[in-house]
């Protein structure tokens, strides 16, 4: 797990900025334009340059998973081109720093200088990657986990579609969603541990037998979406002459649907969905907007999700989101003794503050003791004028 990242000259970020104390969950929040976007992209760029290239020499700032144009553009406005941009991680696994720069103002592509691993730094001409597995095998603690335990769901997710292309990866979602049809198709058929099953019955106290009846993969997407929407089975398939993969969705009192004849809510969530299921123990999933196009009662469901995860099947979270029903649904998990407090960490980005967030503290029943201005505040202002 990701315990702490400190980023230097970075976009927004003048000097270096500490975010510390993250924990299973992470919830960027707060007004537009004051770096949530730019602590997820602190951990989307290495990885991003790892996938991009076989030498780990360059910070590819264009790719798969994000484009933020040149040097000029990253470098934070006060820094000068002598001063290098600092990524620093510390986990569970030990320590990580890269550190990187560029004397130009339009590459798009940045020189490392080094990388250093538990205090030991190494050139980065050095770390040449093999199918992502450094020759060193010291540094390759450090990079193993930028490569295969990071997943992202970006906010710019693909809408409805009649098919799908095949997936480059069918054990890990794109960022968009694309390869949404063929990584459940491949592990549809997987069974859940009894570790999240007993976490679903805990969640949920009510839940039937016959509510879990399937316990694959498969049945237990069907199961968060019926949460979400009504009595819900997603099928995905693979036409083999076309080479894509299909998904239609079987609701409640309507035929078999393809995804263009369904709503929104139902393409924008699955890929949450199906990249929590096959999310390994330790791993991490950054999840932009999950609240897109969901009705209140669904986005506190999707929330759930994320909670059950974290807690039982091992997954760090850093969720961006506008919405109060999911910030909600964490503190309801506190007050109901699923989460702990210090489960749940909430940077509120505004500002008012030099440091950029401010971690807004959750106690034991899940109450907020200080609630800062702009904070979801909003409704209660409207309903002030209109009572």
């Amino acid at each position: 797990m990701i315990r702490s990242i400190k980023i230097k000259n970075f976009k927004l970020y003048h000097g270096l900025v500490a975010f510390d104390g993250l924990s299973k969950i992470n919830l960027l929040t707060g007004v537009n334009g004051r770096g949530k976007s730019t602590l997820l992209q602190s951990m989307l760029l290495p990885k991003q340059s790892i996938i991009d290239s076989e030498w780990a020499d360059k910070i590819s700032l264009c790719g798969e998973y994000v484009n933020l144009g040149n040097s000029k553009d990253v470098r934070n406005i006060k820094a000068s081109r002598s001063e290098t941009i600092f990524f620093e991680y510390d986990t569970d696994d030990g320590n990580l720093c890269i550190e990187f720069s560029s004397d130009e103002d339009d590459r798009q592509k940045l020189d490392v200088d080094k990388v250093v691993v538990n205090g030991n730094s190494y050139p980065s001409k050095g770390i040449a990657l093999n199918g992502f597995i450094p020759k060193n095998e010291t540094v390759n603690e450090g990079l193993a986990h930028l490569v295969s335990s990071f997943n992202y769901i970006s906010a710019e997710r693909i809408g409805p579609k009649m098919n799908y292309k095949p997936a480059p990866d069918k054990n890990q979602m794109d960022a968009i969603g694309e390869s949404v049809a063929n990584v459940l198709y491949a592990h549809k058929d997987d069974s859940v541990s009894e570790t999240l099953l007993d976490g679903l019955r805990e969640i949920f106290p009510m839940l039937s037998e016959e509510e879990l009846d399937d316990k694959s993969i498969n049945g237990i997407v069907d199961f968060w979406l019926s949460k979400m929407f009504g009595r819900t089975k997603v099928k995905p398939s693979y036409l083999q002459a076309a080479t894509v993969y299909v998904l239609n969705y079987d609701t409640d009192g309507m035929r078999e649907c393809k995804p263009t004849n369904i709503g929104y809510g139902y393409t924008f969530v699955l890929p949450i969905l199906v990249a929590g299921l096959v999310a390994k123990h330790g791993s991490t999933l950054i999840i932009e907007n999950p609240e897109a196009h969901l009705h209140p009662m669904a986005q506190s469901i999707i929330g759930k999700f994320i909670g059950w995860l974290a807690k039982f099947g091992g997954v760090q979270f850093f969720v961006e989101s506008h919405s109060e029903h999911i910030i909600n649904s964490f503190r309801v998990m506190v007050a109901q003794e699923v989460l702990s407090a210090g489960d749940v960490n909430i940077e509120f980005f505004d500002d008012a503050y030099p440091d950029y967030s401010k971690k807004i503290v959750l106690d034991e029943h899940g109450r907020i003791e200080e609630w800062p201005v702009r904070f979801f505040d909003q409704e209660e202002q409207d309903l002030d004028i209109l009572v």
